[in-house]
Formats: structure tokens, sequence, C-alpha cells
């Protein structure tokens, strides 16, 4: 059992725990295409990026948490299936949609390849980058293909499960 944040870390929520001494300021202040991103409100609710993987662990340590481990962000984007050919290809609602085929189809995901955007969007904005977690429906899981990369704690291991015991000298 863990839980998984529902949104990405906005600027404005890693603006906070930089102020109160908790968190170092990102290496960078800019984006693609928006030079004063980092600090400027008007992209407060868009997503921190610039930032180590140390960084986003103080951030996680700064609330009393911590970065999911690699296993558990894959089996938040490929749903609760216990087998391989369970999991969901893209963590999105429609499991129909192929993101590798994304171009020409406008889906809304915020990926160059599907939209044309390379900058970064607003938080939870996209219709289709959303992972429903049961049957609750504000269990929402958003932005797990598309805006921008998250860090997790751990390394990435094909086709391991939440079923499966880790081997005994597993660094994942």
């Amino acid at each position: 059992t863990f839980a998984i944040e529902a949104f990405e870390v906005t600027n404005f929520q890693y603006r906070h725990c930089v102020e109160v001494g908790s968190c170092e300021e990102p290496m960078a202040t800019n984006t693609i295409g928006i030079d004063d991103y980092y600090a400027n409100p008007t992209y407060d609710d868009y997503p921190v990026v610039n930032v180590t993987h140390e960084m986003a662990a103080a951030y996680c340590k700064y609330h009393e948490r911590r970065l999911p481990t690699e296993i558990e962000w894959e089996r938040a984007a490929a749903g609760p299936g216990t087998h391989e050919g369970d999991k969901r290809p893209w963590p999105v609602p429609e499991y129909t949609i192929d993101v590798n085929q994304c171009a020409g189809k406008l889906y809304d995901i915020n990926l160059k390849v599907c939209n044309g955007r390379s900058s970064p969007v607003a938080v939870g904005v996209s219709t289709q980058d959303v992972v429903q977690e049961g049957d609750d429906p504000g269990a929402r899981i958003h932005d797990l293909t598309g805006n921008v990369s998250e860090w997790v704690d751990g390394f990435y291991r094909l086709d391991l499960t939440c079923k499966e015991a880790l081997p005994a000298a597993c660094d994942c």
C-alpha cells in the first residue's frame, strides 16, 4: 500500500518550500520558450522544473513524505493489473489511445508530438492525461504521461509487478 500525489508540484508550492528554507532554488528559473517561468505568478500553477533528484527529495521530506519508488510510480501509471498483459500501455483513461501515434490526432496530452506544445502547461488541465484509481471520482492522478518528467526513488526494471517478490539484491 502506498499513496501518490494527484498533481505535480507547482512553482508556487516549491517556492514556499524555498522561502521557509527547506528547499534550494531550482538550478534555472526559465524553461523552453518562457524566460521568467519560476518566479512569475502567471506560472504559479505550472509544474516546477530544473530541480535535481536531491531537491525533489528535500521537498518531499519538508512535507513529511517521500518520492515514490519507481515500482510505485509504474503501478500508478499502469493500473492495478498484476500481470504484464493487464497493465495499461499509457496512463490515460481511454486505453485505446496510442501515444506513439499522437501526431495528427490532437490528443489532450501535453506531449509535443500530441499537441505541438513544447513548454509545460498548468498542472492538471489535460482531460486525457488522467488515471482514475478505483471507483472514487476524486481519486485521479494527473499528468503521468505528459507535461514534465517526475523524479522517483529507484530504477526501472522490466516486467516487474507489485505482486512479485523483489530479488534479494534488488536496487530498484
